[in-house]
């Protein structure tokens, strides 16, 4: 119904490949329903944007590095990999106030002292921020340069050619951000 409704594309907050971390996140979710999700929207040829998250405090290192294998399975049109960060109100951000890793409520501090460029510490070492900040690029660079991929992408540009020159910038800008001008963390 959705494809004939005239859906092209669904946007999911996937989050986790992980069925420990699905937990943890109370995702209500399993792994198998990701698959199959997944599974129906390409018979039906529905393109799909997983937005993914990475850094939680139970990944383990055997995740990350079948993280892409993994991802490339769901055969999803785009992704898209953020970094875990400690937002107001989250039960993430109360854990790590309760166990003493955030001394103060920085978020509390910003609402009754807002301070313009405002970032919040870092929950986790800043050697492992970089590896995940390194972890995320790599991925985004390795997906959408993969030459099936920017195959389809120009055949799906080529009647809009504003869109074609639109997405070889992208690609350009992504090569530069993550290879030339990759940020470091400090606390």
């Amino acid at each position: 119904l959705l494809k004939k409704s005239g859906c092209c594309r669904l946007h999911v907050g996937v989050e986790s490949l992980d069925e420990n971390i699905l937990r943890y996140m109370k995702k209500g979710i399993t792994l198998e329903q990701i698959k199959n999700f997944f599974k129906i929207c390409n018979e039906f040829k529905l393109d799909t944007v997983p937005y993914f998250i990475i850094g939680f405090p139970n990944e383990t290192k055997e995740y990350r590095e079948s993280f892409y294998k993994n991802i490339l399975k769901l055969k999803s049109t785009y992704i898209y990999i953020n970094i875990l960060c400690p937002l107001p109100k989250t039960e993430y951000y109360q854990s790590l106030l309760k166990e003493g890793i955030y001394k103060e409520d920085f978020w509390e501090d910003f609402i009754r002292n807002p301070k313009k460029d405002f970032k919040i510490p870092l929950p986790r070492d800043p050697k492992l921020q970089d590896e995940l900040r390194a972890l995320a690029d790599s991925i985004h660079r390795r997906f959408f340069l993969r030459p099936n991929f920017v195959l389809k992408e120009f055949i799906r540009s080529l009647p809009y050619p504003h869109m074609l020159f639109l997405k070889i910038k992208i690609a350009i800008l992504l090569l530069i951000k993550t290879i030339f001008l990759r940020p470091r963390y400090a606390r």
